[in-house]
């Protein structure tokens, strides 16, 4: 089970959020604004290699999220607006192979 550090407003996660796996690694790190994940969400490999990185706004995806490997190596793009995904673009050895709508 991980362990997480925030504040809550009238029963709900509201404000900075922190959160560690197991072993005390960082796992993941953003705002939640009455419940709901609202601004930028940071997540980590327990190498302390940043794996995702992704705004939202009231809880629905917005502009472009990315994720990267224990390598540090991005492998996948996805664009949002108002939680639509837009497009998805996926690298390899930090080659575009693929874009999709």
């Amino acid at each position: 089970m991980s362990d997480r550090k925030g504040e809550f407003k009238d029963g709900k996660p509201h404000g900075p959020w922190t959160e560690w796996d197991d072993d005390k690694n960082l796992r993941r790190e953003g705002p939640y604004h009455e419940g709901e994940p609202h601004g930028l969400w940071i997540g980590w490999h327990p190498n302390r290699v940043k794996a995702s990185e992704g705004s939202y706004v009231h809880g629905e995806p917005t502009g472009t999220h990315q994720w990267w490997n224990e390598a540090g190596q991005l492998y996948q793009e996805k664009d949002y607006q108002s939680g639509r995904r837009l497009r998805t673009r996926i690298y390899e050895n930090g080659k575009l192979v693929e874009e999709t709508d």
